[in-house]
């Protein structure tokens, strides 16, 4: 079934005026496309001014007279926590066990919420391991600002 177009067309004996023209619908190429385009440029620009007006700080600012104390970035500090369990011999068990399977049970969510009441069992696994990163990561942070606090 074909579309009709409707084409209006000037009485007799007089010019076809800008009103009565047909308009063009508009077409991804080249319309939406130049328009795209051109956001993304004004949008490129403008983050670019945005970054020499006020250039970011680049990293901690170093005192050289206090001694070195590295430390990890904030997605680490669970597995520094989970380390001060496990020392010696098992530090082997913190170091790679714990962080595979908790990483393997992050992945078998999808897996797990098949099956019946699989969705609530997802959830508890999901809650769990997040409530986990948080509370080893919590710690850590508190051993770090109060040293004298858990000796």
């Amino acid at each position: 079934m074909k579309k009709e177009h409707k084409t209006e067309t000037a009485p007799e004996g007089q010019a076809l005026t800008p009103e009565m023209e047909p308009k063009r619908e508009k077409q991804f190429y080249p319309d939406y496309l130049a328009e795209i385009i051109f956001c993304a440029l004004v949008g490129f620009e403008l983050l670019l001014i945005v970054a020499m007006a006020w250039p970011p700080p680049l990293g901690r600012v170093i005192d050289f007279t206090r001694q070195f104390q590295p430390r990890s970035e904030w997605y680490f500090l669970w597995l520094f926590e989970v380390l001060l369990y496990f020392p010696g011999r098992s530090a082997f068990i913190g170091a790679v066990v714990f962080p595979v399977v908790y990483f393997l049970l992050l992945m078998m969510i999808p897996f797990i919420d098949r099956g019946r009441n699989g969705r609530f069992k997802a959830k508890i696994v999901a809650w769990t391991l997040l409530g986990l990163f948080i509370f080893f990561t919590a710690l850590r942070v508190i051993r770090d600002t109060w040293p004298n606090l858990f000796s």
